[in-house]
């Protein structure tokens, strides 16, 4: 919360000077193989990753273990949305940063990760002053643990939820929670020690691996939310219906079009 707190607080101290015809220069689009590539990994977790929802889904069901009660579909829809917009606006937040504080700057990104945690910290020292430094080092810290902790909890759950589904009549068993934990954790621990020499193949990866597995992960979404387990008057509505068989299209043709350009095309 409080990294967000500074965000904002980042944003409207530079809103007011900020020159915004420097901002308006759209570099000519040449759609070579560097660019395409780049702009799939910009998108693969803008505002956040489709896998995510499988995330909320498994966590309103533990929530509603918690409470000894279903929740209920508003309350669902409300969790939902609240951290979506809000990763959305932090996004948006981020990219008028970058605009006001290194876009013409000369500023290269840093090739590894503790050179982006530096010059991230920089930009809010920069924008708010070096008062904030100790804060937003251990804002970002808490931000960090807090993202490492809900993917390592998220896949082992959507893991044992996947053999409930397919093995219906089996006794809750945690053992493939914590393989699945184990095996996360060791492939992680293989990509840092392979990876992390190059922060920006180390970022690419998953965000790629994340934007490729986006439309499989959608159809299963609109399969799930127009299946025979929700209601009629909890589906969604026929405009939101072709929307998302819109999005599942244009999801899949943009994956083809990655896999062209980073494989086919030299």
């Amino acid at each position: 919360m409080l990294f967000t707190v500074f965000t904002f607080a980042a944003v409207f101290m530079i809103a007011p000077d900020f020159v915004w015809q420097s901002a308006q220069y759209i570099p000519e689009l040449s759609f070579d193989t560097t660019q395409v590539l780049f702009l799939i990994a910009l998108i693969g977790w803008m505002p956040t990753a489709v896998g995510i929802s499988i995330f909320q889904s498994l966590w309103v069901n533990a929530k509603s273990k918690e409470l000894g009660r279903r929740v209920t579909m508003a309350e669902a829809r409300f969790d939902f949305n609240f951290g979506y917009f809000l990763t959305s606006i932090l996004s948006i937040c981020f990219l008028f940063l970058g605009a006001a504080l290194l876009y013409n700057s000369g500023t290269e990104m840093p090739s590894s990760a503790a050179g982006f945690a530096s010059m991230l910290i920089t930009m809010f020292a920069s924008a708010i002053g070096d008062w904030v430094i100790p804060l937003i080092s251990a804002a970002a810290i808490a931000v960090m643990t807090s993202s490492l902790m809900t993917v390592l909890d998220g896949y082992p759950r959507a893991f044992q939820a996947m053999q409930k589904i397919i093995s219906p009549n089996s006794a809750e068993d945690n053992r493939y929670y914590y393989a699945t934990l184990l095996v996360q954790i060791l492939g992680a621990i293989l990509l840092i020690i392979f990876l992390l020499k190059s922060f920006r193949t180390f970022i690419d990866l998953p965000i790629s691996i994340s934007f490729l597995t986006a439309p499989l992960i959608a159809w299963l979404n609109h399969r799930a939310m127009y299946g025979d387990e929700v209601a009629e008057k909890d589906r969604p509505t026929k405009a939101m219906r072709i929307w998302s068989i819109a999005s599942i299209v244009i999801l899949a043709v943009t994956s083809q079009v990655y896999i062209y350009y980073n494989f086919f095309l030299e």
